[in-house]
């Protein structure tokens, strides 16, 4: 771990991080470690200031002036040119340099600063022709630490109301969810989802640990319904247990407009995998009967339906047979 910078003058530093060259300060052999190192420094005095170790002073203490920016305002400045630094180096490297230490830290303070970091990641991922290659194991690692948080309630979903730091925007980002569309992106955020399965390996730990939570839950079914075209169908039926409760129960999301959207999603699946296989049949006509008891009425219609209707028929012909 570098050093930790004795002086910081946030106030200063806020408003000339984002106007550093990063390719000019990793392009030359002269400036590269030097401005690595720092960048790791900023980032692990960020950390120690959010959340100091034991005997360490109180966070103003660390700073050279009383701070005239947020917490949120530093951080946001230093975790969106972290972000850009992460790109130009080794997943291997960005992770241990300026993720890891966040990820050491407590939950809130992981949450706080990695939130800017995961949008930072997604949108580049939206954004840019060719993939980064780091950012895909730089979200999972983050959503391996996501997982970590102690406050997700019961072992399965996140308290609502918790003092400590809520994980929703991170949620976000590693199911790529932008607030607004964006017509000049390569991909995701501009409505084009052809490459949908390069979400699935960032978000699919998190979506079979926490599918039950409410926020989990709505950012997946939303990236279903934005993806629709795209979205394998069997993948569809395979995450599709995991937003129920493993024990037999009401989700979290019961009393939620999510109830009538799976309910759709389900719908339109199924339609695009006529024939249905018995097994997917099986599994979708399961998620049905949660749906119904929990008093959807399109459910319940759904069930009724003629591609659900023509499986049982087949299904009653087997048995007969």
């Amino acid at each position: 771990m570098v050093a930790q910078p004795l002086q910081v003058h946030i106030n200063f530093l806020k408003d000339v991080l984002p106007l550093i060259p990063v390719d000019a300060a990793l392009g030359a052999a002269a400036t590269r470690e030097l401005f690595l190192d720092w960048c790791e420094g900023l980032g692990y005095w960020t950390v120690r200031r959010a959340c100091p170790l034991d005997g360490e002073h109180g966070s103003q203490d660390l700073a050279v002036e009383k701070p005239e920016v947020s917490d949120f305002e530093w951080s946001l400045a230093l975790y969106t040119l972290l972000a850009r630094v992460s790109l130009d180096v080794s997943p291997q490297e960005a992770e241990r340099r300026f993720v890891a230490p966040a990820c050491a830290a407590d939950d809130a303070t992981f949450a706080h600063l990695l939130e800017t970091f995961s949008s930072m990641l997604s949108c580049a991922i939206a954004d840019q022709t060719r993939v980064p290659a780091g950012a895909i194991p730089l979200l999972q690692a983050v959503g391996q630490r996501l997982l970590q948080c102690g406050h997700w309630s019961d072992g399965v979903g996140y308290r609502s109301g918790s003092t400590e730091a809520d994980p929703g925007r991170i949620v976000e980002s590693l199911f790529f969810r932008f607030p607004r569309k964006a017509n000049l992106a390569s991909r995701f955020a501009n409505g084009d989802w052809r490459d949908v399965g390069l979400t699935l390996p960032i978000f699919e730990p998190v979506l079979r640990a926490r599918g039950v939570d409410v926020r989990v839950a709505r950012a997946w079914l939303s990236l279903c319904e934005d993806a629709l075209d795209y979205y394998p169908p069997t993948h569809f039926i395979e995450h599709l247990k995991h937003v129920f409760p493993a024990q037999d129960g009401r989700p979290e999301w019961n009393d939620t407009p999510l109830v009538a959207k799976l309910a759709g999603l389900i719908q339109r699946f199924s339609e695009r995998s006529i024939p249905l296989l018995p097994t997917h049949a099986s599994e979708l006509l399961k998620a049905l009967d949660v749906l119904v008891d929990l008093g959807d009425r399109r459910a319940a219609a759904v069930q009724m339906s003629e591609i659900f209707r023509s499986t049982r028929r087949a299904e009653s012909a087997a048995d007969a047979a």
